[in-house]
């Protein structure tokens, strides 16, 4: 390498020989031809240089100094050229890294051929996209095709983590004459300070030495925006072209869904999470072939880049909403992980809104809710009759069901199901020999409510009168909704015992509306928060007289009356009563209701009162109702954490067997309750925070308006006419129409690096949503619709699709509106 300069004596020799040596290194490069850039030499033995010309244009000087030291280090000699060629002081590392072999690249391929194209008419380009979508493959296929015409190609790579403006210069130095020059810059990272170097000394080959250079970056899409969209204004972006992918089928639906719900934090499970969670030959399926939707990177999967998470989202029939997605794989990868995973969204590594309420709430939740579920799995162990009060237990029951722990869940089930007969469709349920401990709370219901009615007998009549009420069934009509909740959430589900107790609310709900008594909508709204927990929602016949009785003004012998009162004096307030009906409503599909809105805005107002002390209980169902429907439901969060320490606190007191400093209502239902509440309250925040990256507003449901009966046929449904599946085909037709637009949008945005193209951002904002409503609409397509269904689908038709979307289209034999 330094043959001649390690011979050589004295000062003028020795460089000389040093000069030798490299038109040795350059000529052996080349395989004797000419090369692309000529070198000559000048030797300034007083200034202990040689000065090098390159491409007889420009002369670079290298210190005898640097020449020294490549000798004693047995470096190239070009790389001193190389270096100062560069721009470096010193002697600059040179890469080495290696494109794939051709025999691993595509022969032809349509992305490599547009690319292809561009460069024979003389322009740059950069092939930006995500990862996976073979950009390293395609670049190589490029290269080999141009040097197969007769050119020469650079090749660097950013991931070797040397390859620079020297790597380009050390590899145009070792080029013979002829043909052009592709620099291929590879995987493209870092910022302006990488990149700039290596563009300045292409447009100096360009300019100074007169060599046809091309060059070709590829990198991620957001690479080639902000400080470095300046150098790459002029080149051309090509984005890979997605290949066909095929429908997913059957088992593999879900795995998708899973995937994309995961998607929405940016969380990329484990293989071991996967194997352990889906069959592998499903998982396999998905990440194979030309257009996987899965790719497996070192130790995870994700879903590929290029398919679009909220698509796949809308798209899943009665699929789980993605909020439970998270929490099943928060709690499947175990305390500890999930405890990291949620530290990494409150200190924002995740898409989330940079609200300051969401900071470091998610981490310490969570770890505070698993504190409190190893506390009360000691209270479940030493106790599984939480002193037989099956109120308490069903609450505690649903908490450990929350957590997923099985062990003491199936104790206090058994207690639950061996201690209250429920199984006898039609009939309430009756408990098994003598009464359950939480009797006594309705003996304390019945002193409260006669106080009540003493005090408001001298201004109106209580409705129904205390005396007038069968506190028996009164009791056994809760244990109704308490047992359904507890039924829906069971981890060993019992459907004959579920459907009894459907069976069971349709037959007792009084002709206008309300469950047992009138005077108590707690009562009612206890028993639809069942309903809901077992998968029924205001489209069955039960929950939505029962939510149209609560919504009913008291004057028309309902319960509202803008705010619901407790109906049981100083026992349950009616900060509590509203909340608890608004969770029912939501929890229904009525979030939109104006009763909803309305209770709401009254219960922000009245803070005072539920944030009071020994009012857990109110605390945790008004926190219920503002975490499911208020638009700044994030303002909760500080209360929830407050409430966590406290349940916290209050189990270890009743752990060590520590008196109630006083007496407090429900005081044997606190914890067990505050705790079901929270573990269901934090689900329902990462719920939201899901519904939130989805780009849904606050408290967003599908709107399900029931239309009055009078105006359709019997049971206020409709017929599609000429057919439900000429209906579908035009519901088909919205969709495809919608989704090429969106298509269409997004390819928009892709290209735009500099943020202007905000109107068609919006757009996709709104094209979204009405993909999303024409998917429920569709859903509910049937031989008898409501015919609000078929009014919403006509409207969005003819705002989407052309002039005479609906021709031939009615219903019922009337002409739609």
């Amino acid at each position: 390498m330094w043959d001649n300069a390690s011979l050589a004596d004295g000062g003028e020799a020795r460089m000389h020989a040093a000069w030798a040596d490299l038109a040795a290194d350059q000529s052996e490069a080349v395989s004797g031809r000419e090369p692309a850039l000529h070198l000559g030499h000048e030797v300034d033995v007083a200034g202990r240089l040689l000065k090098i010309t390159v491409g007889g244009h420009r002369d670079v000087k290298v210190g005898w100094d640097r020449v020294e030291q490549a000798i004693v280090d047995g470096l190239s000699p070009l790389r001193l050229v190389a270096s100062a060629l560069a721009g470096h002081s010193g002697i600059a590392e040179i890469g080495h890294s290696k494109r794939p072999p051709r025999d691993k690249v595509p022969l032809s391929d349509p992305t490599a051929s547009r690319i292809r194209d561009y460069l024979d008419h003389g322009e740059d380009v950069a092939l930006a996209g995500d990862r996976g979508t073979h950009k390293t493959g395609i670049a190589a296929s490029v290269a080999y095709r141009f040097e197969d015409d007769g050119n020469s190609c650079v090749w660097l790579d950013f991931r070797d983590g040397f390859d620079g403006a020297a790597s380009v210069a050390w590899q145009v130095l070792r080029l013979p004459a002829g043909g052009t020059i592709l620099v291929v810059v590879n995987q493209l990272r870092g910022g302006f300070r990488s990149t700039s170097p290596i563009l300045r000394l292409v447009r100096q080959l360009r300019e100074d030495f007169d060599l046809p250079v091309r060059v070709l970056v590829t990198g991620r899409e957001r690479m080639f925006g902000a400080s470095l969209a300046e150098l790459f204004r002029s080149f051309e972006m090509v984005f890979p072209e997605p290949e066909p992918r095929r429908a997913p089928a059957g088992a593999e639906r879900e795995v998708l869904h899973w995937f994309a719900c995961l998607t929405l934090f940016d969380i990329e499970p484990s293989m071991a999470v996967v194997r352990r969670r889906f069959e592998r030959p499903v998982v396999d399926r998905l990440a194979e072939g030309a257009a996987p939707y899965l790719e497996a990177r070192s130790r995870h999967y994700k879903l590929h880049h290029d398919v679009d998470a909220l698509a796949l989202i809308s798209r899943a029939e009665g699929a789980r909403p993605p909020g439970d997605v998270i929490w099943e794989y928060l709690k499947l990868i175990g305390t500890d992980a999930g405890s990291d995973l949620l530290r990494q969204m409150d200190e924002g590594d995740f898409p989330l809104t940079s609200e300051a309420a969401v900071s470091s709430f998610f981490s310490p939740a969570w770890d505070l809710l698993f504190q409190l579920g190893e506390t009360l799995d000691e209270r479940s162990d030493v106790d599984p009759t939480w002193g037989d009060n099956v109120g308490a237990a069903v609450f505690a029951a649903e908490a450990l069901a929350e957590l997923g722990h099985r062990v003491q869940w199936s104790s206090v089930a058994g207690f639950v199901r061996r201690r209250w007969s429920y199984e006898r469709p039609g009939e309430l349920p009756e408990v098994r020999g003598e009464p359950t401990s939480e009797a006594k709370d309705f003996d304390e219901i019945r002193r409260c409510m006669i106080v009540e009615d003493e005090y408001f007998s001298m201004v109106r009549p209580p409705m129904p009168p205390c005396d007038d009420i069968d506190f028996d069934q009164f009791h056994r009509t809760w244990m109704l909704g308490v047992l359904l909740g507890f039924e829906g959430t069971a981890l060993d589900p019992s459907p004959e015992l579920v459907d009894a107790l459907k069976r069971t609310a349709a037959a007792v709900i009084d002709r206008e509306g309300f469950f047992y008594p009138r005077r108590v909508p707690w009562v009612t709204a206890r028993v639809v928060l069942g309903l809901c927990r077992v998968g029924l929602t205001d489209q069955d016949d039960v929950v939505r007289r029962a939510c149209d009785w609560l919504k009913r003004p008291v004057r028309d012998g309902g319960a509202y009356g803008e705010w619901w009162k407790g109906g049981t004096g100083s026992w349950n307030r009616d900060e509590a009563t509203t909340a608890m009906c608004v969770a029912a409503l939501i929890r229904a599909g009525q979030v939109n209701a104006p009763e909803v809105r309305r209770a709401l805005a009254w219960l922000g107002a009245r803070s005072g009162e539920w944030t009071k002390t020994d009012r857990e209980i109110d605390l945790a169902l008004v926190l219920e109702a503002i975490l499911l429907g208020a638009p700044e439901w994030r303002s909760s969060y500080s209360r929830l954490l407050n409430l966590l320490h406290w349940a916290n606190r209050e189990t270890r007191r009743q752990a060590a067997d520590r008196a109630e400093p006083r007496f407090v209502p429900e005081g044997a239902l606190r914890v067990p309750f505050a705790a079901a509440q929270l573990a269901a309250l934090v689900r329902a925040a990462v719920g939201r925070e899901a519904d939130a990256l989805r780009g849904r507003p606050a408290g967003w449901q599908p709107i399900r308006q029931r239309t009055p009966e009078s105006e359709t046929a019997p049971g206020g449904y409709v017929r599609p006419l000429p057919s439900e599946a000429r209906w579908r085909q035009r519901a088909q037709e919205i969709e495809s129409t919608l989704e090429g637009r969106i298509g269409q949008r997004r390819a928009i945005l892709r290209r735009d690096r500099r943020g202007t193209a905000a109107e068609h951002r919006e757009q996709e904002r709104i094209e979204r949503q009405q993909l999303e409503q024409c998917l429920r609409l569709s859903e509910q397509l049937a031989d008898h619709v409501p015919r609000q269904v078929l009014d919403e689908l006509l409207a969005l038709g003819r705002a989407v699709c052309d002039t005479g979307w609906d021709e031939g289209l009615s219903y019922g034999g009337v002409a739609p509106r």
